[in-house]
């Protein structure tokens, strides 16, 4: 366990060292949990964005799930201003303190809507799924949802307050754990 938590904090402080261009650091916590994620855009084009995405969670229980991924992201459409969308695949790795150990590469898609008159506050969800086929260990399926209300602060500063489900469906006796299940604060600073 501690080697992998040791792991992870030497993959976030690498990703955060790879570009002095770095985009975002977000950070949420619950009473149970703490999600710290770096972001640094790969490429920018007229159509939209990549990034890359780095994150660790961390639980009171000592669960730790890492994560990395890349997505794309841009308008979702000209008939509704002010609604962004992005699809994107990410890794996950996930130590349980019961030994568990879980492996997955997910699909996944983010809706971000920015209400009209109201450009300060947007409205945020995703999710991120594996099947069965591509989650390895001691799980058959993995899941990540997220859902929250943003309000910007400053123009490179945004708190919000969200609900998050992450949990995986057990090989064996076909249970679902959850590994984070419930609401939480965050900040956001871009850079």
């Amino acid at each position: 366990m501690m080697k992998l938590q040791m792991t992870a904090v030497a993959a976030v402080m690498c990703a955060s060292s790879m570009a002095a261009s770095a985009q975002q650091i977000d950070l949420s916590m619950s009473n149970d949990t703490a999600l710290l994620s770096y972001t640094m855009p790969i490429s920018y084009s007229p159509a939209g964005r990549t990034d890359a995405d780095f994150g660790v969670l961390y639980t009171e229980d000592n669960d730790l799930m890492i994560m990395a991924g890349i997505a794309m992201s841009g308008e979702a459409g000209s008939q509704v201003p002010g609604l962004d969308g992005g699809v994107g695949f990410k890794f996950y790795g996930v130590s349980m303190d019961n030994g568990a150990d879980i492996g997955a590469v997910t699909i996944g898609g983010m809706l971000r809507y920015v209400l009209p008159g109201l450009n300060r506050v947007g409205l945020v969800g995703s999710l991120n799924y594996a099947p069965n086929i591509t989650t390895v260990g001691d799980a058959d399926r993995l899941w990540d949802f997220n859902a929250r209300v943003e309000f910007e602060v400053l123009p490179a500063a945004i708190v919000y307050l969200g609900y998050r489900d992450v949990g995986a469906r057990m090989e064996i006796n076909k249970f679902d754990i959850d590994m984070d299940k419930g609401a939480h604060i965050g900040l956001k600073m871009s850079f």
